[in-house]
C-alpha cells in the first residue's frame, strides 16, 4: 500500500527521534556490557598476530601452588574484555614447583607483545631467540610492562612471578625454589638453619624507567640481603598475558559501531530536511 509520509511533522520528527536515540542506546549497552574492547595495535595489517600483556589492578597472595587460581584471577581482573566480538583468554606470568611461566603462557610466542595503548613490549621469539634482544625473557625488553588493561600506568609496584628472567621457576643452587605457592623458608641444606621465619616468594618491579629483568625478577644480592624475595602472604599484583590473536579482516565491533551511528545520524539529518538520502520521492513510503 501506498501511503504519503509528512515528514516535517511534529509527530513524525518525534518518532523519529525516539526510535534513532533507542537504536543506538541499543548498541552501546551490547557494546558497554561486553566489557572492554581490546584493539589491534597500529601497523598491524589483517592476518598479522599479536599478544597483549597488562598488569592486574587487584591483588592476591602468593599462597597457592595451584596455577589455575592465578589463571583465574587474571581472567576476572581482564573483566571481560573482547576483541573481534571474542572473549579473550588471559594466563598468569607466574611460576609454581609444576608450571613455569614460560609454560604457562603457551611456549614460545609467535606473535609481538603488546600493552593495551598498542606499545610494544616484545618481538616474536622461538626457543632460540627467547633470550635475543627485544624479546619478552631477554634482559633487554623494548617497553616495559607497566599498563593495567584498561590503560592505568602503574609505577614503583611489586608484582607476583616466581619466576627467573628466562621464564623458569626462580631458584638458587644452595635455598632450592621460590616459585609461588612455594613451602621453601630458605633453608641452608648445610646448616639447616632457616633464612625466613615464613616461606618467601620471588617477585618482579614494575616502573617504566627500570632496564634489564627486573619486571620479572628483583636480583637478590645474597643469601641474607634479599629484596627480591617477600612474605608469600603479602597482597601484591600479577601479569595476565593473552592468548595469541589474529587482527580482523572485518572492522572490529567498537569501529563498527562508530561507523553505524555516523551513518543514521546523516540519515536521520537528511530525513529532517526532506532529502532523498534514503528514499525514492520526497514524502512517500512504501509499506
Amino acid at each position: 500500500m501506498l501511503t504519503y509520509v509528512n515528514w516535517k511533522s511534529s509527530a513524525t520528527l518525534r518518532g523519529l527521534a525516539i526510535v534513532f536515540c533507542f537504536a543506538v542506546f541499543q548498541l552501546q549497552t551490547h557494546f558497554a556490557n561486553a566489557g572492554m574492547i581490546v584493539q589491534a595495535p597500529e601497523g598491524l595489517n589483517p592476518g598479522d598476530q599479536f599478544r597483549i600483556i597488562f598488569v592486574t589492578s587487584g591483588t592476591i597472595d602468593a599462597t597457592s601452588n595451584n596455577i589455575a587460581d592465578y589463571n583465574n584471577f587474571v581472567n576476572s581482573e581482564a573483566q571481560g574484555a573482547t576483541y573481534n566480538g571474542q572473549k579473550i583468554n588471559w594466563s598468569a606470568i607466574v611460576s609454581t614447583d609444576a608450571v613455569n611461566a614460560l609454560m604457562n603462557t603457551h611456549s614460545y610466542s609467535s606473535s609481538a607483545i603488546y600493552m593495551a595503548d598498542g606499545t610494544k613490549v616484545s618481538n616474536a621469539y622461538s626457543e632460540t631467540t627467547r633470550g635475543d634482544s627485544g624479546s619478552l625473557w631477554s634482559s633487554d625488553l623494548l617497553a616495559q610492562p607497566d599498563e593495567g588493561i584498561d590503560g592505568t600506568k602503574y609505577k614503583n609496584r611489586l608484582v607476583w612471578t616466581g619466576t627467573a628472567g628466562n621464564g623458569s621457576e626462580y631458584s638458587t643452587s644452595i635455598f632450592g625454589a621460590y616459585g609461588v605457592g612455594t613451602s621453601n623458608y630458605g633453608t641452608n641444606p648445610f646448616t639447616g638453619v632457616n633464612t625466613f621465619s615464613t616461606p618467601h616468594v620471588q617477585v618482579g618491579f614494575i616502573s617504566a624507567s627500570q632496564t634489564g629483568s627486573n619486571w620479572i625478577q628483583i636480583p637478590n644480592i645474597s643469601a641474607t640481603n634479599t629484596p627480591g624475595l617477600q612474605t608469600q602472604t603479602n597482597q601484591y599484583q600479577i601479569y595476565g598475558i593473552s592468548d595469541v590473536m589474529t587482527v580482523a579482516t572485518i572492522p572490529e565491533p567498537s569501529a563498527l559501531l562508530s561507523s553505524i551511528v555516523g551513518i543514521a545520524v546523516v540519515a536521520f539529518i537528511a530525513a529532517l530536511r526532506g532529502t532523498p538520502f534514503l528514499r525514492q520521492s520526497p514524502g512517500w513510503n512504501f509499506r
